[in-house]
């Protein structure tokens, strides 16, 4: 793979390959470290059943729209603690629930809270514009 001058790395078309290794490598992860991937899919199932109980709660479904194009956002957290217990597994470190959901916090100060802001204000003009 040779390097652009800017210093990007040139790209290549992904290939079926690469997605059959990458859902092998994630399955190998799950086995080894069950518990801590099981909660972050969990997290992420949960969290979009409480968002459809409170509409159906509320019986304000016109808030539907908004919380089904901000779900990513929390997929996007549940992400972070599956490379996290990824990245520990391929350096050979001890991979422990709370250092994963640490990490997961330390996220907060990062650029995907701004991301989150900036989505919810788009979502709110875009929603209730005259």
């Amino acid at each position: 793979m040779t390097t652009r001058p800017h210093g990007a790395p040139a790209l290549r078309q992904p290939k079926f390959d690469d997605f059959a290794a990458s859902l092998s490598m994630g399955l190998q992860d799950f086995i080894a470290f069950p518990m801590v991937d099981f909660f972050f899919a969990s997290f992420f199932v949960l969290a979009g059943l409480f968002m459809m109980w409170i509409t159906h709660l509320t019986g304000q479904t016109f808030w539907m729209i908004l919380l089904v194009m901000g779900f990513p956002l929390i997929g996007t957290l549940a992400a972070i603690g599956f490379y996290e217990t990824s990245r520990l597994r391929q350096n050979q470190e001890p991979v422990h629930f709370g250092s994963v959901v640490a990490h997961v916090w330390d996220e907060k100060g990062g650029q995907l809270p701004w991301l989150a802001a900036i989505i919810v204000v788009i979502f709110m003009f875009w929603f209730f514009r005259p």
